[in-house]
């Protein structure tokens, strides 16, 4: 709780600070894609946060949103197909809804796979997502020839899911977001499997003896967290005119900053779902604050380079305090 309150004063304090220096901040325009933005990565940091709890990592998130994103616009896009992918990707569009739950299903399959091999070969979760990560990069690249993709004119009822609000003012994609984290709270905090996740974070092989299915627990961790982010490339690929395989790069590292910012611990068995987005918005409330003040955005990868260092630092601090009892 000690934690929540203090991400969430800080956060506070530099909407604040920013609606200060920046007029422009408070305007209808930028509180809204704000929003959006918030939600696109809240997505990813509930499921990066699900893993975390669960003792691991998942460093192919950002590689499943921009290869979501960009097979939706590959099948379901209006827009001439990139030289060279005739007999590769279909020369009709496929309907955008068969599109979205192809991908999807894609993606799940992906993480299920990637938990298969942490589990069943032993595989260290860094490597097994990493090796993810380059190759879903690799066959992005492969399907555009290095070019970029987009859904081209029409589709408004599916650009309404990002670019759409409610009652004229919420996003669309914050209902999303909601839904999707009462979804996940309940999941780590109302079921025998959430508290297993936690068990397993806290001490893997007490869990293990405890008869808990430690194989099956982390294995339905790193296919939600699959899940969540292709949701978040279904969203980016209704709210981007086109998409570059390049996309999605260091949305990982968001992810993992917002989860240790939000209160989830490195060593796993902490986090909670409050936290996770309040790390989000406060992640977003710097990128947008970088942006509208006109500093370099090169700082971006700077302040969540210091981050997660930082969160490090502080998780062997706070081990050390507690073995000393």
């Amino acid at each position: 709780m000690k934690k929540l309150l203090a991400i969430v004063a800080t956060t506070a304090a530099l909407a604040l600070a920013l609606a200060v220096a920046e007029p422009k901040f408070l305007s209808a325009y930028n509180l809204q894609n704000l929003a959006r933005l918030i939600a696109f990565l809240g997505l990813i940091a509930l499921g990066q946060g699900v893993v975390i709890v669960a003792g691991g990592i998942d460093l192919s998130v950002g590689a499943v949103v921009g290869l979501s994103a960009l097979l939706i616009a590959l099948l379901a896009g209006s827009a001439p197909l990139p030289p060279g992918l005739e007999g590769i990707v279909p020369s009709q569009p496929i309907a955008v809804v068969w599109s979205v739950g192809l991908v999807v299903a894609i993606m799940i399959a992906v993480g299920a796979i990637q938990g298969r091999m942490i589990t069943k070969l032993g595989l260290q979760p860094f490597i097994v997502t990493l090796g993810g990560m380059m190759a879903l990069r690799g066959v992005a690249h492969v399907l555009t020839r290095g070019g970029t993709a987009g859904l081209g004119p029409g589709h408004e009822s599916f650009r309404a899911l990002a670019s759409g609000t409610v009652l004229g003012v919420v996003p669309v994609p914050v209902i999303v977001l909601a839904i999707a984290a009462a979804l996940v709270h309940a999941l780590l905090h109302h079921t025998v499997l959430g508290q297993s996740l936690y068990a397993i974070g806290r001490n893997e092989e007490a869990a293990r003896y405890s008869g808990i299915d430690v194989a099956r627990a982390k294995r339905i961790a790193y296919t939600l967290c699959a899940a969540l982010a292709a949701a978040a490339g279904v969203l980016y690929a209704a709210y981007l005119p086109s998409v570059q395989p390049a996309f999605g790069t260091a949305f990982e590292l968001y992810a993992i900053a917002a989860a240790v910012l939000g209160g989830c611990s490195l060593r796993g068995g902490e986090g909670t779902v409050a936290g996770i987005l309040a790390g989000a918005v406060l992640m977003r409330l710097i990128t947008n604050g970088i942006n509208l003040l006109g500093i370099s955005t090169h700082w971006e990868l700077v302040v969540i380079g210091v981050v997660i260092v930082a969160a490090a630092v502080l998780d062997v601090l706070v081990r050390r305090r507690d073995e000393r009892g």
